[in-house]
This record gives structure tokens, sequence and C-alpha cells, in this order.
């Protein structure tokens, strides 16, 4: 009989041992990971280290993070919570001052989904492949959500019924929408990069009492900025540049200020207003290159215009 060859059977070896690794390396808990009310860590393999009152990733981790305790730090160390597309990635319900950061998290339904929870801040970390949102506050309200690159989700960040949030300093590109917010109020957008927004950069629906927009750069969008039965807000020193339809629309959407943008290369109006849109205020625009500079539909009681410069337009107004 024919003695085995010890190299093969090291490489069958070898074989096991990494099969066993990598099968250990992404067991994923039944109940996902919870960082519970006392501190604890549940399940106490998952791949993070507490040291007091922050928690790191020590590797790579497949599984939905529960947030129970508030008053902590939570780092990913640059490594990643991946999904098996359902779930959220970081779930926080009625939990306030925590900071999420430096995490990869990819192939959830939500990257991240605040319910009722104030007082957090999500920066620095890289949200990407969410099925619908890269993250979804619900309720939510003072939280901070800045230096954020977040690529190819539906939603990239969506507010519902949630006021004073910070939104600024995001780099968001490849998704359907760029910043969503539904019956929301008293946030600031600002600061944004936005590029390749395959539907609409910024969204007001039913959002009123003193949103604020500013200073955002929106790029290659096919409509820049969409209001939509909102009242009260203040649009202010954004770029919106290459849009493919429109730079900012009103639907139903009265006493608004839009003021300081630049508009640049719009393929259809760089501002339109219509659907009964009223006590709008527009003033010191700069519009280049659009085949409409204002388009008013259906909307011409009460607008101001003012003081906007309108150049290379197919019709100014």
């Amino acid at each position: 009989m024919t003695k085995p060859n010890s190299a093969i059977i090291l490489a069958l070896l070898l074989t096991v041992v990494l099969a066993l690794a990598f099968n250990i390396h992404t067991v994923k808990s039944q109940d996902g990971i919870k960082i519970t009310a006392d501190g604890s860590i549940d399940p106490p393999s998952a791949l993070i280290l507490r040291v007091g009152d922050v928690y790191t990733f020590t590797d790579n981790i497949s599984d939905e993070i529960v947030v129970e305790r508030s008053n902590i730090i939570v780092d990913g160390n640059g490594y990643m919570l991946q999904g098996s597309r359902s779930g959220n990635g970081f779930h926080l319900d009625g939990i306030s001052n925590v900071t999420i950061r430096n995490t990869i998290i990819q192939d959830f339904t939500s990257g991240f989904f605040l319910y009722g929870s104030s007082d957090n801040i999500i920066s620095g970390n890289t949200i990407t492949n969410n099925d619908y949102n890269g993250l979804f506050l619900d309720g939510s309200s003072d939280n901070i959500i800045s230096g954020n690159t977040i690529t190819n989700n539906y939603h990239s960040i969506r507010l519902q019924g949630s006021s004073s949030n910070r939104i600024s300093g995001n780099t968001i590109a490849e998704n359907y929408h760029g910043v969503f917010l539904h019956s929301s109020s008293n946030n600031i957008i600002s600061g944004n990069t936005m590029t390749n927004i395959h539907l609409r950069g910024i969204e007001l629906y039913s959002s009123s009492e003193s949103n604020t927009i500013s200073g955002n750069n929106l790029t290659n969008v096919f409509r820049g900025i969409w209001l939509s039965v909102s009242l009260g807000n203040t649009i202010s020193g954004n770029t919106i540049t290459g849009n493919h339809y429109e730079g900012i629309s009103f639907y139903g959407s009265s006493n608004n200020t839009i003021s300081g943008n630049t508009f640049k290369n719009s393929n259809y109006d760089a501002i339109s207003i219509y659907g009964s849109s009223q006590f709008n205020k527009i003033t010191g625009n700069n519009l280049i290159n659009a085949y409409h500079g204002i388009h008013l539909h259906d909307s011409s009681q009460f607008n101001i215009l003012s003081e906007n410069t309108i150049t290379s337009s197919n019709r100014g107004i």
C-alpha cells in the first residue's frame, strides 16, 4: 500500500483549519449582537472589545447590532459591519448620546435605524449598498450626521417625523435619493457634497417650520432640490450644477426663501414654481445656462422675484 504523500496531508489539514476558521468568523447570532443596557455585550463572543464606555471592533462582523445603552462610543476601527440584505446595521431605540464612528456598514435594509433617539453622533462611517436607507431617523431629534461617505443606497439619509437634526459635511454619491425629509422640521442640511443622484438630491415632503438647506454642492442630479407641500423653509448658498431636469422645484409649497444660490447648466428650469405655491421669496440667485431661468406654473400670486441674475438661458422668467 502506498504511503500518503505528506505534502497532500498537510494541504488537506490546512484546508480544514482554514474552513473552520472561516466558519467561526462568519457565524451569525440568532438575535443579532446587543450592547445591553447594563453595558455587557451579548453574545460575549462578538468581535467587540469593551473598555469602559468605548466599544471597539476587533475584526469584521457579519451581524446586526442593537444598541440598548446610552452614553457610549462605538468605534468600528475601520472594520466592516456586513449584513445579509435584511435588518438594520445599527439599531437605536430610545437611546441618546451614542457616537458611532469609523465603520463600514453595508448590505442591510438600512445601515442605521434610529427610532425615538436623540443627541447621537454618526460620523466618519462608510455606508454603502443598503437596499433602502443608508440612515433612517424616525421620530428622532438633535442628532448629528457628519463626515460620512454614503453610496449606492436607495435613500442615502431619510428623516421621518424628526426635528432639529444636523446633516453636514457628508459625501453622498450614486444613490437614488440624497436626503429625504418627511414631516420633519427645524433640521439643518449643510455643506454636503452630492454627485450622481438618480432622482432627487434633497427632498422636503410635508416638512415645514424652518428647515435650512445651505452651502451644499449638488452635481449631476436629476432634480436638485424638491419641495412638496412644505412651508417656511430656507434654501441658501447652494451650488447646483448639471442637473438633468430642474434645479429647485416647488409644488404646493409656500412661504419659503430661496436666496444666494448658484444654478449652472440645468437642462430644463433652474427654478420651477407650480401647484399654487405662494408667498415665496426668490432673491439674489445666479442662474446660468438653463432652458428657463425661473418658471411659474399656476403660481403667480404673491411670490417675490428680485435681484436674480439670469444668463445664457432660453428664457429668463
